[in-house]
């Protein structure tokens, strides 16, 4: 977790969200939760907090990929996936499960690279290892997954430099 992604996250809490229940008292799913760097736990307090991720570790309540996740339909008040989807080669299906499982005025952040970020492994520091899949998204990718009406609010936002694609939702 780099400090922009952090100051994202906090300012859509603090900006968007101050009295927001998806931030107190929420039922929240942390798509790519493990903690290799910091984690996205310190935003969400008094919260039903799950964490999943295609490894264990610190962080990880379940072993699972993303479009492999099997909760009921609008189970979550929150679902943030933080600097996981450029990893991820099922990113349109793991897109689509996000959105079913999110409750109507649920919120949704996710954050993941874009534009001229070099490509990067999610196992190590350095380039991605031999037959790691990488692909940073863009804005219209997400819209070729999300139409624009699935949601009430929501923000597209590309970090300095060109390096990191910011979103958030409120589903309708």
């Amino acid at each position: 977790m780099h400090p922009e992604q952090q100051i994202f996250c906090l300012r859509v809490k603090q900006q968007y969200f101050p009295f927001y229940r998806p931030f107190a008292g929420a039922k929240v799913l942390d798509c790519g939760s493990l903690d290799l760097n910091g984690n996205n736990r310190f935003l969400f307090h008094k919260c039903d907090y799950t964490g999943i991720d295609i490894q264990p570790g610190d962080n990880v309540d379940t072993v699972c990929a993303i479009h492999d996740w099997k909760a009921k339909a609008e189970t979550y008040d929150t679902i943030i996936c933080t600097e996981v989807l450029e990893h991820d080669e099922h990113w349109p299906d793991s897109l689509r499960n996000m959105y079913r499982m999110l409750k109507p005025n649920g919120l949704i952040i996710i954050t993941c690279a874009t534009g001229s970020r070099e490509p990067h492994s999610m196992f190590q520091n350095g380039p991605p290892i031999d037959g790691e899949y990488y692909q940073n998204l863009t804005e219209a990718d997400f819209r070729s997954v999300w139409a624009s009406n699935l949601f009430d609010r929501f923000s597209f936002h590309i970090g300095r430099d060109n390096k990191d694609l910011y979103f958030w939702g409120v589903k309708r």
